[in-house]
């Protein structure tokens, strides 16, 4: 009959056939500073897109494929909330913060992975007459999931392991590599 009209539905249908990229990781980072440190570091990073509300960046690291997230803003719940969203868009392997670890001086260091085994959360309460009262709360790892991170943490090789390949990650470039350590923290 001549008419167009099929020609819409058509293209989103097609659309919808393209499979989603999977991505090997999504970094959650709180500050755009932290995000930039990447490229700053000479690693392969897109420019900033917006899928479903999520500010995120491409980045190319080793062999690997991820996504550099950004929160609108910083704090525990917005980060709660895109991640769990960056899960279900960017179906990642691995989920990770990575940040300037603000906390108490010489307990982190740069390049420490610290795996929180539990986490304090101050940010909770409500505002009475009196001003903000606080609820806090804490969440901890089940311990059979604590035992499995220790034994895997006490492994042969597995420190040389990780070292080795958050090395090649820098270019050679030693940002406290060699010093890396890899433990279990409260948050």
């Amino acid at each position: 009959s001549g008419s167009d009209d099929w020609v819409g539905p058509f293209t989103r249908k097609g659309y919808s056939c393209v499979p989603e990229k999977v991505y090997d990781f999504v970094i959650v980072c709180a500050l755009d500073e932290e995000a930039r440190a990447y490229q700053d570091l000479g690693f392969d990073v897109g420019g900033v897109s917006n899928k479903s509300g999520i500010r995120y960046s491409e980045v190319s690291i080793g062999d690997f494929s991820g996504v550099l997230a950004v929160p609108h803003r910083m704090g525990l719940v917005n980060a709660a909330i895109m991640s769990s969203r960056a899960i279900d868009i960017f179906r990642p392997r691995l989920i990770c913060m990575s940040g300037i670890c603000a906390g108490i001086a010489d307990k982190a260091k740069i390049c420490d992975v610290v795996i929180p085994d539990i986490c304090h959360q101050h940010d909770s309460g409500k505002w009475t007459n009196q001003g903000f009262v606080p609820e806090i709360y804490a969440v901890q790892l089940p311990h059979k999931v604590m035992t499995k991170i220790d034994e895997i943490l006490a492994g042969d090789g597995f420190l040389q392991d990780v070292v080795s390949r958050v090395s090649r990650c820098f270019h050679g470039s030693n940002y406290g590599v060699s010093n890396l350590r890899v433990y279990r923290a409260p948050t």
